[in-house]
């Protein structure tokens, strides 16, 4: 019979199991669970007992153990209702009792391990037992569910607490972290805070140092133009303007003959070439600055003022500081060309007068 077979099957493992987890306990614990006959005990080897009741000797897991074989049993109650009925019936044909003797002994079998094991169980749950846990010598004594629950509930409590402080200590942990975290944001930010602030500081300093700088160049080059003006203002003007300096020129270089008959000739040169080709702006534009000019003609009093005279004015080509002898429009303003070319050629003309004498 597949369900006689079947409820053999469960409730032996059940005894099984019930012992198992009996033997695994120590005294007086162990003791104080009722024990099972042998017949009711199956093989044991390769049943898997709750491996955390051996490691820790839980009471909650015993309490779970327990209480999964109760109502395991509890599941097999109707079923044994039955096989329990059907033992006191007979066949209605030939009145013979409804099971032969063989599996009679089965059943009574099954009853048997049946009622040892509810037996056990109803004196390990209930409450009003007389089966006690003695403690120590104080003759006080516990029922025995009654003091597993205590136990697992003094267990429940102290893994909570356990947890709690697990979680406690994690939240501060987290707290820690998110304020290491915040205060190395907050770090951060006065860091990139602190370095646009000295970046617009050099940017305004920078601009600051750029607008003295320009502002210093505007007024150097105002008084250089002023000193300028005040210098070519001074000069006389004209052919006698030509003689005064060409004589201050001369007597400058009076005892360096050389020196003399060298910027004569560099005058002369100058002059024939503009008056040669007066529409050539190289020959008519003199670098102030030009070392060939300074070590020739510059260099000596009335050199430079001789230019002025001549007609040169002072300007920039190029940003370059340069004597300039700038030709009038020619069909704009003859007269004015006619003077200027005119001034030219005198200048010409007293210059080679005095390179023949020199």
């Amino acid at each position: 019979m597949a369900e006689l077979r079947k409820a053999e099957e469960e409730l032996q493992m059940l005894c099984t199991m019930y012992s198992t987890l009996r033997a695994s306990l120590d005294r007086p614990l162990r003791d104080g669970l009722p024990e099972l006959p042998e017949r009711n005990i199956g093989e044991t080897s390769g049943l898997s007992i709750d491996g955390r009741l051996g490691a820790s000797k839980s009471n909650v897991v015993l309490l779970e153990c327990l209480e999964t074989i109760r109502g395991r049993v509890q599941s097999l109650e109707s079923v044994v209702l039955k096989f329990r009925k059907r033992r006191g019936e007979n066949d209605p044909v030939t009145g013979n009792p409804r099971y032969g003797s063989k599996t009679m002994d089965r059943v009574n079998a099954l009853l048997g391990s049946y009622e040892n094991l509810t037996a056990a169980l109803l004196r390990v749950f209930d409450e009003e037992s007389t089966d006690v846990l003695s403690h120590g010598n104080t003759g006080a004594s516990t029922p025995i569910i009654h003091h597993i629950r205590t136990k697992a509930e003094q267990e429940h409590a102290v893994e909570k607490a356990r947890l709690r402080q697990e979680r406690e200590a994690k939240n501060r942990l987290e707290a820690e972290e998110r304020e290491l975290t915040r205060k190395r944001i907050e770090e951060e930010q006065q860091r990139a805070a602190a370095e646009q602030h000295r970046i617009a500081e050099e940017e305004v300093e920078r601009e600051r140092i750029i607008r003295e700088a320009r502002e210093a160049e505007r007024r150097a080059q105002q008084a250089n133009a002023r000193r300028d003006r005040e210098w070519t203002d001074s000069i006389a003007k004209g052919t006698d303007g030509v003689r005064l300096y060409l004589d201050q020129l001369v007597h400058s270089t009076i005892h360096d003959p050389q020196a003399k008959t060298r910027a004569v000739k560099a005058l002369h040169t100058m002059f024939a070439q503009i008056c040669a080709h007066p529409e050539e702006i190289n020959f008519r534009r003199v670098r102030r600055d030009h070392p060939r000019f300074v070590t020739d003609i510059g260099q000596y009093e009335g050199g430079k003022e001789l230019l002025i005279a001549a007609g040169f004015e002072l300007g920039t080509i190029d940003d370059v500081p340069c004597y300039i002898s700038k030709e009038p429009n020619i069909e704009n303003d003859m007269d004015g060309w006619s003077a200027w070319f005119d001034l030219l050629k005198a200048t010409l003309e007293i210059v080679n007068e005095r390179l023949i004498k020199l």
